[in-house]
C-alpha cells in the first residue's frame, strides 16, 4: 500500500482530507483504507510478482486467497487512518491537556400544556422521553422534578447599570445569543422575564437555558 500515498518520500502532491479532530477538523488520510483498494493493488501487482499467473479467474483459489487479504487488510488500515488522532492526543497529553472522560448525553426537552388555558403541570424526575435515530430510539428521563407552564414568553429585559435593554424575540426565544446579567455582571443587574397566559404558573416555574 505504498503506490500513490501522500506522505511517500517521492510524493508530489497532498493527500485527501477526512474530517478529523482538532482545530482545523480535518486531518491527512494516510491510505484508502478499503478492501477493494487493497484488491486493486494486489492484483497490480500479479504481473510482478507471479508471471505465471495469466488467468486470475474468480473461482481461482488465489483470487479468493487476494479477496480474503483484502478484507482482513481493511480494519488495520483504518487504525492506519487513525494515526493523526493518535499523535495529536499526545501532543496535547504533553502540554497536559487530557480528554474528558465519558458523561450520558444531555439535551433540553420543550414540554406543552394541553389544553392551554389550563394550570401548570408537573414532569416528575425519571420522565421518559424518546428520540429516533438512524440506529433506533433514544430514550431520555428527566433528572429532577420541573413544573411546564401553559405561559408563553413575552418579553425579555436586561438590566444593567441602571438601563433597561428590551431583547427581540423570534418563535423559539431569543433571535440572538445574549448576556443575561450585561456584559459586566455585577450586584445590581438583573433579566427580567415576562410571560402571557391565563394562568400564572404554580407552585413554581422551571427554566431551560442554552449556554
Amino acid at each position: 500500500m505504498t503506490g500513490d500515498v501522500w506522505w511517500e518520500k517521492d510524493a508530489r502532491a497532498e493527500g485527501d482530507l477526512v474530517p478529523g479532530p482538532g482545530p482545523a477538523g480535518v486531518q491527512p488520510e494516510l491510505v484508502e483504507a478499503t478492501r477493494e483498494a487493497v484488491r486493486s493493488d494486489v492484483r497490480g501487482r500479479i504481473a510482478g510478482y507471479t508471471p505465471d499467473w495469466t488467468d486470475p479467474d474468480r473461482q481461482d483459489a488465489g483470487v479468493a486467497l487476494v479477496r480474503l487479504f483484502g478484507t482482513q487488510a481493511e480494519p488495520v488500515l483504518s487504525r492506519v487512518n487513525r494515526l493523526p488522532e493518535k499523535v495529536l492526543a499526545e501532543h496535547l497529553a504533553t502540554a497536559g491537556v487530557r480528554r474528558r472522560p465519558a458523561s450520558a448525553a444531555a439535551a433540553l426537552l420543550e414540554f406543552t400544556v394541553n389544553p392551554p388555558e389550563g394550570a401548570s403541570v408537573l414532569v416528575p424526575a425519571g420522565f421518559q422521553s424518546a428520540a429516533s435515530t438512524p440506529a433506533g430510539q433514544i430514550v431520555y428521563e428527566t433528572d429532577q422534578d420541573l413544573y411546564a407552564t401553559p405561559a408563553t414568553l413575552a418579553a425579555l429585559v436586561v438590566q444593567e447599570a441602571g438601563t433597561l435593554e428590551d431583547l427581540p424575540l423570534g418563535p423559539a426565544g431569543p433571535g440572538r445569543p445574549f448576556a443575561p446579567f450585561g456584559r459586566d455582571p455585577e450586584p445590581g443587574n438583573g433579566l427580567w422575564i415576562g410571560l402571557a397566559g391565563t394562568a400564572a404558573p404554580y407552585p413554581r416555574l422551571s427554566l431551560g437555558v442554552v449556554v
